[in-house]
């Protein structure tokens, strides 16, 4: 048995549960997926759109969009690169100081 939260979620996932065994409860803003329709929409999950719902079981789904992944954040500077940015930054200013001067 397939249950599939009918909200999704911010993100366009929705919550689910799957058991072997029927569940003798069903939580609140879940529904049961039809079963000749459960390998299909378990395909889908997480990012399932429900398109038909009859008597409170889901009979209708289709492939939900998916979101692009988020970029990786750019790394931290290691020390050596801080030093070298550093050391860039002060041999570029000697230069520039140097050149004010007349003294290349």
């Amino acid at each position: 048995m397939l249950l599939i939260e009918e909200a999704p979620l911010t993100n366009g996932a929705h919550r689910n549960q799957r058991s072997e065994t029927p569940f003798t409860v069903i939580p609140e803003g879940m529904l049961p997926v039809a079963e000749e329709l459960e390998e299909e929409a378990w395909g889908y999950l997480p990012f399932i759109n429900i398109t038909e719902i009859t008597d409170g079981v889901i009979t209708g789904v289709e492939q939900g969009t998916i979101p692009e992944p988020e970029p990786e954040p750019e790394p931290e500077p290691t020390l050596e690169d801080r030093v070298t940015s550093l050391e860039d930054a002060i041999a570029a200013g000697l230069n520039l100081y140097e050149g004010d001067l007349g003294n290349e």
